[in-house]
């Protein structure tokens, strides 16, 4: 976990690509906020599960500056469409096709799925693989920092 935890507050580079909807998928745009990068696959066992509590998270923080980014390690457009709108996800999902070879993912050091990464305000990495409860006091504290 070394790699991880170096990783521990350094800038996520700028991230400019399309989401599945066709719109801009960059983390400048949400610059300002905390924002939680959720890397899955639709077909992982887990997926389900994280899913349905990132959802509860999310109203848990609505109205405060908490944004959901997910990105698709999935190498199938198609299955990953499925999974999107039969789960009815609110946030902005990235597809590239090149599951942990992907650019945000190599960058974020992302090695098994699911994978939760939590930048700060400033775009700067600051908890890694974190679920739960924990996702939540993550989110919070990052919030509490003014």
């Amino acid at each position: 976990l070394m790699t991880e935890y170096a990783f521990i507050g350094q800038e996520v580079p700028d991230f400019k690509e399309t989401n599945m909807k066709g719109e801009e998928f960059s983390l400048s745009r949400h610059k300002g906020k905390i924002i939680v990068l959720w890397f899955f696959k639709a077909r992982h066992s887990m997926s389900d599960t994280e899913h349905a509590f990132l959802k509860k998270m999310a109203e848990a923080f609505e109205g405060k500056e908490v944004v959901i980014l997910g990105v698709s390690l999935d190498s199938s457009p198609k299955e990953l469409q499925f999974f999107v709108e039969e789960r009815q996800i609110p946030w902005p999902v990235h597809f590239d096709g090149k599951g942990f070879d992907g650019k945000l993912a190599k960058h974020c050091s992302v090695r098994e799925l699911p994978w939760l990464t939590v930048l700060d305000r400033s775009g700067r990495a600051r908890f890694f693989n974190v679920g739960g409860r924990e996702l939540r006091f993550a989110v919070q504290k990052l919030l509490d920092e003014k």
